[in-house]
């Protein structure tokens, strides 16, 4: 027989060998998931221990008689079945979370909101480098954020809003670069922001100023950061954010002036900076951003000069809050291009002359507030036909002349209009004096027309053009001496005031 060669020996012995590495190979990744899938079975065991009150039953099928896969609020991979998800958001839950979670290695997302969970967020937390979605807002969670909690690299969305965390936000949010939303807001944190597409940090106890670096978060969207502590000037650096739909700074103690550069927020929806300190001129860029149209809101600042007559690029406005400031000069007349608005405040502060016309364009407007400026001139007419409109608020300037009664005007709990002490006429409700002068189908004050007889007395010649004026002005005593509506009459004592005062500017005593 013949003997086998070296060659085919040396085969032989590969072929054994690799067979012996498949099966230990095999052995081995059999124990292994067989390992994982015992410390998923524990970890999540150990987690129900540590809920002191389940009202819906939620967690009463967590036991070995059915695999964890198969458990309410798991859901596990296809391959290994590793939990990769733990969603028990709104199931009424009392207790702490278990630091066992961090076994969880494959686990993306972490969905325990609405419930009443306490204590800490566990720092083991850390260990979960595959999570993706942090999720745990809406109980009463105390203590510090983990400040390891950056070595979840993974993480896309971080909310634990609502709850009783306090201290400072860690630096080390910073650092997970794969981050787009933060949402803090409604805690009690501390300290100064860390350098997302979105981060939301409203009502705390923020302090310091915002950095400039947040100028460098060029996926920023929205930008939230109300009613908090901060001061120092809003950042030029903004105006990086090209990508930014929300900036709201609200309620703080921030000063200076509005950056122009915001004016390069070429997609922003929403700004809120009312009630901080800001100051100087309102920049006709940021109101020149043509795609605003949810609100703009400047009210309860520092702020000077006039409303740039930009402001009419804004077509989309539906809001807009200018309140409470130091503007001045005439309310530009371009603000009837704003034909979106619903609500336009201008009130306190010392806006003069008239209401401009153009403003009967804004058919959609449902709360109008003037009040407290230097506005004069009649009440516009136009106002009347304004269906939508639910509230007007004209008190405390230098209105004059008859209020109109159709429309809103007709309802004197819509309308406000003391402190106009030459305003007349209106509704019963409104509690006026009758008008006692109404000049030839078109409202006209008694004052005016003493200034142009004023104005005619210094001519002292006889012309044909004064006796046109005498006979002109003598026909519109008769027209209102002729009033079908008492109250609309001229009163006798006026009609003789004024033939005398004819009598003596254009014919001489």
């Amino acid at each position: 027989m013949e003997l086998p060669s070296l060659n085919s020996k040396i085969h032989l012995i590969l072929v054994c060998c690799f067979c012996t590495l498949s099966c230990i190979f095999a052995e081995t990744v059999a124990s292994s998931v067989l390992k994982g899938n015992e410390t998923d079975l524990l970890s999540l065991l150990a987690f129900k221990a540590n809920v002191l009150e389940d009202p819906l039953r939620a967690l009463s099928s967590w036991n070995e008689s059915y695999h964890f896969c198969q458990w309410p609020g798991i859901k596990c991979g296809r391959q290994h079945q590793r939990v990769i998800a733990l969603d028990l958001q709104s199931k009424k839950l009392v207790g702490s979370i278990s630091p066992h979670l961090g076994n969880l290695n494959f686990l993306r997302e972490l969905m325990l909101q609405n419930n009443s969970f306490n204590y800490q967020i566990p720092a083991e937390i850390g260990r979960l480098r595959r999570l993706h979605i942090l999720m745990v807002n809406n109980n009463s969670i105390d203590g510090l954020i983990p400040p390891n909690i950056s070595r979840c690299s993974s993480l896309n969305i971080i909310d634990i809003s609502y709850n009783k965390l306090s201290g400072e936000v860690p630096m080390e949010l910073g650092y997970l670069a794969k981050l787009k939303k933060v949402i803090i807001h409604d805690n009690n944190h501390e300290g100064s922001i860390s350098p997302f597409e979105s981060l939301d940090m409203q009502r705390n106890q923020l302090i310091g100023s915002i950095p400039t670096e947040i100028g460098k978060l060029q996926k920023l969207q929205d930008l939230n950061l109300l009613n908090n502590k901060l001061s120092g000037n809003i950042p030029y650096s903004i105006g990086n954010l090209s990508l930014l739909n929300q900036l709201v700074l609200g309620i703080n103690n921030l000063e200076g002036s509005i950056p122009p550069s915001l004016g390069e927020c070429k997609n922003l929806q929403l700004l809120f900076l009312a009630q901080n300190n800001l100051s100087g001129d309102i920049p006709k860029q940021v109101l020149g951003l043509s795609l605003i149209s949810n609100e703009v809101d400047l009210s309860q600042n520092q702020l000077n000069g006039s409303l740039p007559l930009e402001v009419g690029n804004m077509i989309n406005l539906g809001y807009l809050d200018v309140s409470g400031n130091h503007l001045s000069g005439e309310i530009p007349i371009t603000l009837g291009s704003c034909v979106s608005l619903e609500t336009l405040r201008v009130a306190s502060n010392s806006f003069w002359g008239h209401i401009p016309s153009s403003l009967s364009s804004l058919k959609g407007i449902q709360e109008l507030d003037h009040a407290n400026n230097e506005l004069s001139g009649g009440v516009p007419e136009f106002l009347e036909n304004f269906a939508l409109l639910e509230s007007l608020n004209l008190s405390f300037n230098n209105f004059e002349g008859p209020v109109p009664t159709k429309g809103i005007f007709a309802n004197a709990s819509a309308i406000l209009v003391e402190g106009n002490l030459k305003l007349c006429g209106g509704v019963h409700g409104l509690q006026l004096p009758h008008c006692s002068f109404k000049a030839h189908g078109k409202k006209r004050s008694y004052s005016t027309l003493k200034l142009v007889l004023s104005i005619t007395s210094f001519r002292r010649e006889f012309s044909s053009q004064k006796i046109i004026e005498c006979l002109k002005l003598i026909l519109e005593v008769g027209v209102n001496c002729s009033s079908n509506l008492p109250e609309e009459r001229m009163a006798i004592n006026d009609v003789k005031a004024e033939l005398e005062f004819i009598k003596d500017s254009l014919l001489g005593s």
